[in-house]
């Protein structure tokens, strides 16, 4: 009923569509209470269930095509609004206060002393916050939905012979870097 991406699509959607909301409101990542849980989270299930719905019913997705498709995926709604709490606890232990400057921005690089040009989507762009000492530039956060996904350590090293087997985030800094001047970034 579902593709091999399409569950990563929707848990996609749901942080793009909460980082908007925290991006149009000015609201900071929220912190962990003494047990673990986000400290707003009775007040984020709803808006998060609301994100998984909006999410399910994407037009943009080949599933939203099917109702039966469309039925499975409302009926675990709320399984898929546990995942995304369960990511944003451990995403908030280390995150928790930084604001987000940027959700789902287009960055491309046309500089006419290469033999090529590029263009890449970064997920998330988080800074430590307005006026605070820690804010030291911008955190580039790349979504990956498996640990398959993730790159592997000798992958983000460049070779011996001058090879980088995973360019993303670096593509992501060069990209920003070309476009958004005196910006630092970690």
């Amino acid at each position: 009923l579902t593709g091999r991406f399409d569950m990563g699509n929707i848990h996609h959607k749901i942080l793009e569509l909460y980082g908007n909301y925290l991006l149009k409101n000015g609201e900071t990542l929220p912190a962990l209470d003494g047990e673990g849980q986000l400290e707003n989270q009775e007040q984020l299930l709803p808006l998060l269930n609301n994100f998984t719905l909006q999410a399910i019913h994407n037009p943009e997705e080949s599933f939203c095509d099917s109702p039966l498709t469309i039925k499975m995926l409302e009926s675990q709604a709320s399984a898929i609004t546990n995942t995304i709490i369960e990511f944003l606890q451990n995403f908030c232990s280390k995150f928790a206060g930084y604001k987000v400057a940027a959700v789902e921005k287009w960055y491309s690089s046309n500089n006419p002393n290469r033999d090529w040009n590029y263009t890449g989507k970064i997920d998330c762009i988080l800074t430590a916050g307005n006026d605070s000492p820690d804010d030291f530039g911008w955190t580039i956060i790349d979504y990956k939905n498996t640990s398959s996904a993730m790159p592997k350590p000798y992958e983000t090293s460049i070779a011996e012979d001058g090879s980088l087997g995973d360019f993303q985030i670096p593509m992501y800094i060069t990209l920003i870097r070309e476009n958004e001047k005196n910006k630092d970034i970690s």
